[in-house]
C-alpha cells in the first residue's frame, strides 16, 4: 500500500467504526462514520472523507478473498447517494496551477543554490528538470534505474507506475524528451537507482526553496501537469501526451529539445 493508504486506515483504527464487525456494517453505519470524523479537531474536508470511504470500500471488497472474511462492499455503495446529499464526501478540485512568468528560472536557481550549502547531497536542481521533462511523479524519479536507460533509444522503463489498476509491475517505456538523457547520465553512480533518495525529502527540500522566493500555491505535483502541457504546447496531441503521462509508450517527437525554451 501507499503511503497515504496506509495512514488513513491508521485513523481509521481509532474510530468507533472500527470496533464493529465488519459483517455487521451497514450503510447507516458509513454515514455515521463520517458525521464523526467531521467533529474531529481537525475537520477533514469531503476530499479527504472521500478518501477514507474509498479505503474502506477496497477493504470490504477484498476481505473474502483475501482473509475469507463473509462480507463485501454493498454497504459502502448503498451510503454514497447520502454522502453525496449531506455534502460528506466530494471529489478532489482539479486543480489548473502552472509556472507562471519567471517562476521556473527563480526555482531552477534557487535550488542550484541550494545544491551549494556542504551538507546537501541531493541534486535538487536536476531531479525537478526530470520530473518537469518526463511528467514522473516523484516517486518514479527516486526509483528510476541505471540498468532500465536506453541510450541507444533515449528511452527508460519505469517500475511500478501509478495506476488504477495497482501499481506493482506496471512498467511502461518513457521517451527522455529534450536533456533528460544527458541530465541522467551526469548523476554519479552511487547505487542501482540514478536517484538514491526519499521522495518526501525531495518534496520538502522544493517547499522549502518556493516559501523563500515567495512562491504560493505550488506543489511538486503541479510540475506533471506544467510537463504535458509544455509537450501539448510544442505540438503533441493530448492522446500522445496521455500516452507519456499514463503509459510511456512513445516515440519522441523531434522538436522536444524546446521543451524548456
Amino acid at each position: 500500500m501507499g503511503r497515504t493508504a496506509v495512514y488513513t486506515l491508521r485513523q481509521i483504527q481509532q474510530q468507533s467504526i472500527a470496533q464493529l464487525l465488519v459483517t455487521r456494517i451497514s450503510s447507516a453505519d458509513i454515514v455515521d462514520f463520517c458525521l464523526e470524523r467531521q467533529k474531529n479537531a481537525s475537520r477533514p474536508s469531503p476530499q479527504t472523507l472521500a478518501v477514507d470511504i474509498s479505503c474502506l470500500r477496497k477493504v470490504m471488497r477484498v476481505a473474502k478473498s483475501m482473509f475469507n472474511v463473509n462480507v463485501d462492499d454493498r454497504s459502502v455503495i448503498a451510503a454514497y447517494p447520502a454522502l453525496h446529499d449531506l455534502k460528506l464526501i466530494a471529489r478532489s478540485s482539479r486543480r489548473e496551477r502552472r509556472l507562471q512568468g519567471d517562476e521556473l528560472q527563480q526555482l531552477l536557481t534557487a535550488l542550484k543554490k541550494k545544491e551549494s550549502h556542504h551538507a546537501c547531497i541531493m541534486p535538487y536542481h536536476d531531479i525537478f528538470l526530470i520530473s518537469l521533462l518526463t511528467c514522473c511523479r516523484v516517486g518514479e524519479v527516486c526509483n528510476l534505474r541505471w540498468n532500465d536507460i536506453n541510450e541507444a533509444q533515449r528511452t527508460i522503463t519505469v517500475r511500478d507506475r501509478k495506476s488504477p489498476n495497482g501499481s506493482m509491475g506496471n512498467h511502461s517505456v518513457l521517451p527522455l524528451l529534450g536533456e533528460s538523457l544527458e541530465i541522467l547520465l551526469r548523476q554519479p553512480k552511487m547505487n542501482e537507482r540514478i536517484f538514491p533518495f526519499k521522495s518526501r525529502s525531495i518534496t520538502a527540500g522544493f517547499r522549502a526553496t518556493r516559501r523563500r522566493l515567495g512562491i504560493s500555491d505550488l506543489r511538486y505535483h503541479d510540475l506533471r501537469r506544467e510537463g504535458a502541457s509544455r509537450l501539448i504546447e510544442l505540438g503533441l496531441s493530448v492522446e500522445e501526451t496521455a500516452r507519456i503521462t499514463v503509459s510511456g509508450q512513445l516515440t519522441p517527437p523531434t522538436n522536444a529539445n524546446g521543451l524548456l525554451e
